[in-house]
């Protein structure tokens, strides 16, 4: 092998290595910036995969809590309107009680105020001038058979109309006792009926309550144990990217440092060989 030979083998040794070695060094250096965008991918896409489930946890419980605001709206609707229906009915039964309490009683009326009765008076007047202007007409005036007449006549008539003025008293009395009982029983009835609509409605609106509640904390339970997940999904999924850029990275690292070390051995080989080549070349000289 000639001297020139020599030289440009050293030459293309040193450059063949250097650029085996540029290209596993750029190839590293490409692995690793893949994997770093791919590793911030995946850490993105979990970031965005969070910020969606949390906001879907928080639409679950603000969609509960509307929901039990509508329901909690008209449970005070219908306290409004059963309200003073049960507080009617309360107070029926206080008066029924006090009413019960003070055992009204019947009081018949007097002889006296059933002969002050103008319809008493006039009849009495009537039939006392009847009885006087008949005995006139037959000479009998203030005759003893006259006053008996008189006196016979007032006390019939004094029976009559107290009899029919008892039986009004009478009557008027029970009337107005079975119209009190009557109003009282259906005021107490209407309050025992809103007081079982308020109990069922707030039994019934107050479960549905508890059962969105419920269903939100739930939801919303499955939504974080599907975070915690998607955690640590991500996390593997760049931990086993990291692993496999790693390992490629340093199989280009090790490739350059192979081209880099290759390189070098030729161009020592070039130069041993221009070393012999040159030696030869001085033994041949006079």
């Amino acid at each position: 092998m000639s001297i020139f030979s020599d030289i440009v083998g050293i030459f293309d040794s040193n450059k063949a290595g250097n650029q085996a070695a540029t290209g596993n060094i750029n190839a590293e250096h490409g692995v690793t910036n893949a994997t770093n965008a791919g590793q911030a991918g995946i850490a993105s896409a979990v970031g965005t995969g969070t910020a969606a489930v949390n906001q879907a946890g928080q639409g679950v419980t603000a969609a509960a809590g509307g929901a039990n605001a509508t329901l909690s709206q008209a449970l005070g609707g219908i306290q409004n309107d059963t309200n003073p229906t049960i507080a009617a009915g309360g107070s029926a039964a206080d008066q029924l009680s006090q009413y019960a309490a003070s055992n009204p009683q019947f009081t018949a009326p007097t002889l006296a105020q059933a002969e002050a009765t103008p319809g008493y008076q006039f009849q009495l007047a009537s039939g006392t001038n009847a009885i006087q202007n008949s005995a006139a007409a037959q000479g009998l005036g203030n005759s003893s058979n006259t006053l008996v007449g008189l006196e016979n006549y007032g006390q019939q008539l004094a029976q009559t109309d107290y009899g029919n003025l008892f039986n009004q008293a009478q009557s008027a009395f029970q009337t107005n006792q079975n119209a009190t009982l009557s109003n009282l029983s259906t005021l107490i009835n209407s309050g025992n009926t809103a007081t079982g609509i308020n109990a069922g409605a707030t039994a019934g609106i107050t479960g549905l309550e508890s059962s969105n509640l419920t269903g939100a904390a739930g939801t919303n339970a499955t939504l974080q144990q599907y975070l915690a997940g998607l955690g640590v999904q991500g996390a593997t999924s760049s931990g086993q990217l990291g692993l496999q850029g790693a390992a490629t990275a340093g199989n280009f690292a090790v490739g350059a440092g192979n081209a880099q070390a290759a390189g070098t051995l030729g161009e020592g080989n070039s130069i041993a060989n221009l070393g012999g080549d040159i030696g030869s070349l001085l033994a041949g000289l006079p």
